[in-house]
C-alpha cells in the first residue's frame, strides 16, 4: 500500500453533503468536507481514551497542521494504559509497551527545554512500530534495545548522541553475527523518530550514519546460508534420522520436524499451526496473514504424507494449536533447533538449520523437477519485489493451486525415494 503524503492530502477534494474521514494511521483521520460556498474543509480528528472512555477530538486544519505534526500531536493526548491487573494474560511485549507509553507522555508534561533521552524515544519508537509488527518480532526488538543500548544510551539526550558513542556499540558487537547491524539499525531508526517529533533538529548525526553504514559497518558473515547443499543421499538419511528421532523422542517437537520437508514453511509458522486452519476434505492448509512474515495470507496444498502425519495427531477432531510443549504451551521454533543439534544436523555441524527445509525444498523443485520459478516463488510464500510487474500481475493464496498441489505431491514422492534410497544402500 503506497504510503499517504501531505501531498496526497491536498489533492483531496470535499463533496457538498457527503463529508468523508480518511484514515491516515496511529488514530488520526481527516476529515474532508465542503461548505455552502464550495470550499474544501480539511480537519484532523482522534479518537482516544481518558479515564477509560472514549473520546473524539478535533486537533487542527489541514495544511496548516502537516501529517507528521498531527500524528504527533495525536500521540501526545492519548492516556496512558492501565497496569495490567495481577492475573493478567498480558505478554512481557504488552506491559513494555505500557511503560513506554506512560514514560511518553510523562515526557510530554515537562517544561518547554527539557531533553528528550534515547530511552523516551525509544520508547515512543517501539509503542508506534509495534502496531505494524507480528508480536514476536516486536519481542526481539524490545530486547535488542533493553540488552545493547538502553544500558548506554539510554539516559542520554537524543541530541547529544555522537558518531562515536554509535560506533563504539556497534564495534563491541561486531563479532555477534548480523546482530551489530540489527541494533545500529535501531539506532538509526530512534533517532529518525526524534527527529520527527521536533526533538533532533540537526542532520548531520544521519549523513554520518549513513556514510558509515556503507563503508565502515561490520559485514555479515559472508558465505552464511540457511541451506548448505545437501546431496541425495544425505537428504534421504537425514529424512531416516527424523524418523528415528520421532520414535526415540515422541513428541511435538519430532513431529513438527518430521513435517516440515513436506510443507517447508518457515518454522515459526509451522509452530505455530491451528487446526482450524487445516482443511482436510481439500487437503490445504491455509494460514492467515497474520501469522504470515510478509503480512499476505497462504496456502500450502497438503500431500498424502503431511495428511498422514496430520491425523496421526488426531487432526480433524481438535481446536487450537496443532503443536504443544510437554507443558502444554505453544511449540517455539528454538525447540525444533535444539532437536536438530542433538541429532548432528546444527548449523556448526551439518549446515542444517530448520530453515534448511525451504532451501532444500527450492533447490530440488528448481533443478531436480524443474518446475517453473513463478510456481516455487509463490508456494514459498515470497513476494515480488518488482514493484511494477507485482502491480499488474496479481495473485492470491488459491493462484495455480491445482499446480501447485500437483508439486507438492510430487516433491513428497520425491523425497520418499531419496529416503528409500538411502535406506538400501545403509
Amino acid at each position: 500500500m503506497k504510503k499517504i503524503t501531505d501531498g496526497d492530502l491536498k489533492k483531496l477534494i470535499g463533496v457538498r453533503g457527503k463529508p468523508r474521514l480518511v484514515p491516515v494511521g496511529a488514530c488520526v483521520w481527516l476529515k474532508v468536507s465542503m461548505n455552502a460556498r464550495g470550499e474544501t474543509s480539511k480537519r484532523w480528528l482522534t479518537r482516544y481514551y481518558e479515564k477509560g472512555k472514549p473520546i473524539k477530538r478535533i486537533i487542527g486544519s489541514f495544511p496548516e497542521l502537516s501529517l507528521e505534526k498531527a500524528k504527533a500531536l495525536a500521540y501526545d493526548l492519548r492516556s496512558p494504559i492501565d497496569p495490567p491487573p495481577p492475573n493478567s494474560q498480558m505478554t512481557q511485549l504488552q506491559i513494555s509497551l505500557a511503560k513506554n507509553v506512560a514514560r511518553l507522555l510523562e515526557f510530554s508534561a515537562r517544561p518547554v527545554g527539557s531533553r528528550l533521552t534515547f530511552e523516551d524515544a525509544a520508547a515512543g519508537w517501539l509503542e508506534r512500530k509495534s502496531r505494524e509488527w507480528a508480536k514476536s518480532h516486536g519481542e526481539k526488538q524490545r530486547l535488542r534495545l533493553e540488552s545493547y543500548l538502553l544500558p548506554r544510551l539510554g539516559n542520554m539526550a537524543v541530541a547529544e548522541i555522537s558518531m562515536a558513542h554509535i560506533e563504539r556499540i556497534v564495534e563491541e558487537l561486531s563479532n555477534r553475527g548480523d546482530t551489530a547491524r540489527r541494533v545500529f539499525q535501531i539506532i538509526r531508526c530512534v533517532l529518525q523518530y526524534a527527529r520527527k517529533i521536533g526533538e533532533l533538529d540537526d542532520n548531520s548525526i544521519f549523513l554520518d550514519m549513513l556514510a558509515y553504514g556503507r563503508y565502515d559497518l561490520p559485514k555479515a558473515g559472508q558465505g552464511k546460508h540457511f541451506y548448505s547443499g545437501l546431496g541425495a543421499l544425505e537428504i534421504g538419511r537425514l529424512l531416516l534420522d527424523l524418523d528415528r528421532n520421532k520414535i526415540l523422542k515422541p513428541g511435538a517437537a519430532s513431529t513438527a520436524l518430521c513435517l516440515a520437508p513436506y510443507v517447508f514453511v518457515r518454522p515459526a509458522e509451522l509452530c505455530g499451526a491451528r487446526w482450524e486452519e487445516i482443511n482436510f476434505n481439500e487437503a490445504f492448509w491455509h494460514i492467515p496473514a497474520q501469522r504470515m512474515k510478509m503480512r499476505r495470507q497462504h496456502l500450502v496444498p497438503l500431500s498424502r504424507q503431511a495428511l498422514d502425519i496430520l491425523k496421526a495427531l488426531g487432526g480433524g477432531e481438535k481446536a487450537g494449536l496443532v503443536f504443544r510443549n510437554s507443558m502444554g504451551r505453544p511449540l517455539v521454533p528454538e525447540s525444533l533447533c535444539v532437536q536438530l543439534r542433538a541429532m548432528g544436523y546444527g548449523y556448526k555441524q551439518s549446515g542444517v538449520t530448520t530453515h534448511s527445509f525451504r532451501g532444500m525444498a527450492s533447490t530440488i523443485l528448481h533443478q531436480d523437477l524443474e518446475y517453473p520459478p513463478h510456481l516455487i516463488e509463490l508456494q514459498m510464500a515470497h513476494i515480488e519485489t518488482n514493484k511494477v510487474k507485482s502491480a499488474y500481475d496479481r495473485v492470491n493464496p488459491f493462484s495455480f493451486f491445482e499446480r501447485r498441489k500437483e508439486m507438492i505431491q510430487r516433491y513428497a514422492d520425491h523425497l520418499d525415494s531419496l529416503r528409500l534410497k538411502a535406506k538400501n544402500t545403509s
